[in-house]
């Protein structure tokens, strides 16, 4: 399979831009392929996480506080 990176043009905004990374053989990318698996077990948990990354592409920005970070070995 061939993946590509493309910008979600609803999410992103001012503040920062949401990527996502889209399958060329499927025509669809990854975000709403988890949306689709997902939304109908977990419609709240799904709702959330498109409302928090769109409040970090239109408001807030993508601030470190937001992501688990990695120590370094």
């Amino acid at each position: 399979m061939t993946y590509c990176i493309q910008k979600h043009p609803s999410l992103s905004g001012k503040s920062a831009s949401i990527y996502c990374l889209y399958c060329e053989e499927d025509k669809k990318n990854l975000l709403e392929q988890f949306v689709n698996e997902n939304y109908k077990n977990f419609p709240y948990e799904v709702k959330d996480i498109l409302k928090r990354l769109k409040s970090i592409g239109h408001k807030t920005g993508a601030r470190e506080s937001f992501f688990k970070t990695m120590k370094e070995n």
